[in-house]
Formats: C-alpha cells, structure tokens, sequence
C-alpha cells in the first residue's frame, strides 16, 4: 500500500512538473508573437500609416498643397482599400539614410547596437488583419472596387534588439508620390511603443 502512495505521489510530482513545463513553453510563445515585427506592426497600424487618407481618400504623403481644390477637400471616407506588401525588403541606401537620421538626432550611441545588427528579413502572413480601423487591408495589388483606394503601404529594413528597434514604413497613393518614415520604437513595461515617426525620404 506504502509502495502504491509513493509511486502515486511520484507521478503526481511529475504531472506538476510536466504541467509547469509547459505553462513555460506557452509564456514564450505568447513573448514571441508579442516581439514579433509582424504582432508591433498590428498592434501600431494607425499610427504609422496615420488616418489622413479617412478625410481625403488617399495617402497622398506629397504635393498636397499643389493640388485642385476639389482633391485637397475633407469627404471623410467611411471605409478605404490599401494595399501591403508582404515581403518586408531591406535597402542598404535607406539604412544609410537611417544611420545619418540617428546622427542627426543624437541617438546613434542609444541604437548603436541595432546598427550593427543585421535586418530581419520576414514576410507578413495570412494571420494579419484584414481590416484595421476603416482600412481593408489586401495583399494582392490593387483592383477595381466599390470601396475608394487609398493607395499602398510597404515596410522594411525592421531591425529589432530586446527593447529597441526601428524600420521604414512607405506610404504611396500609388499613382505619383510615396513617402517613407523612420519609425523608432522601444519597449516600455511590456509593450512596444513608438517613440518616433519622421519623414526620411520622399520619391
């Protein structure tokens, strides 16, 4: 009977141990989505694309001012179509320019360490939202619809350490103008914030 209660309580300790075990391995599943380039780019979508394609339909990033009255007025559009790419690509001239932006801000000893780094290459995949706020979100490049387009949105060169990071994000009406943001972002009790949102080049 003793015998019987010891292997009783031995697998009893065992079954804890398992069930702790993987308590742990879930925990840093759940860590891993939360780091992960593709969870900071959902989770701060608004704000590095902006809403002010709600207001004129478009991302239109350049030559606002230049254009007809009629273009430059506020409709307030109800819902937008856009376009992501999935790939995120790198650019050696935009990591260049990212390096002289830090310069200029004084924040190249603060990031000195990603600089160094190599950049995440990753593709964004089928669990991205496929609507966020009132854009719907597509990945295939853009086609006739009802609902107004706004234009498209890339990402790149995302280089990301334990609680700092940065990466570009590209917004074009895509038709004549596109403008990219340096996007710089820091994790602060738990939750990657964006501390930074500057435009870096436009074409």
């Amino acid at each position: 009977m003793n015998i019987i209660k010891k292997m009783v309580g031995i697998l009893n300790i065992r079954t804890y141990l398992g069930l702790i075990l993987l308590l742990s391995v879930f925990s840093g599943c759940k860590d891993n989505k939360k780091n992960s380039p593709q969870k900071i780019i959902e989770n701060n979508f608004l704000t590095l694309v902006d809403t002010f394609a709600y207001e004129h339909g478009s991302f239109r990033p350049v030559g606002i001012d230049t254009r007809s009255e009629e273009q430059n007025s506020v409709k307030h559009y109800p819902e937008l179509s856009i376009f992501i790419s999935k790939k995120i690509g790198n650019s050696n001239i935009a990591e260049n320019e990212i390096h002289g932006f830090l310069q200029r801000e004084k924040l190249d000893s603060k990031f000195n360490e990603l600089t160094n780094e190599k950049q995440s290459q990753f593709v964004l995949d089928t669990t991205f939202p496929k609507k966020i706020g009132r854009y719907n979100i597509s990945f295939e490049p853009k086609k006739p619809t009802k609902i107004k387009y706004a234009g498209e949105v890339a990402f790149s060169n995302f280089k990301i350490s334990h609680d700092l990071g940065y990466f570009i994000v590209e917004l074009s009406d895509g038709e004549d103008s596109s403008i990219g943001f340096i996007v710089l972002i820091e994790k602060t009790d738990g939750i990657w914030k964006i501390i930074k949102r500057e435009p870096l080049y436009r074409t």
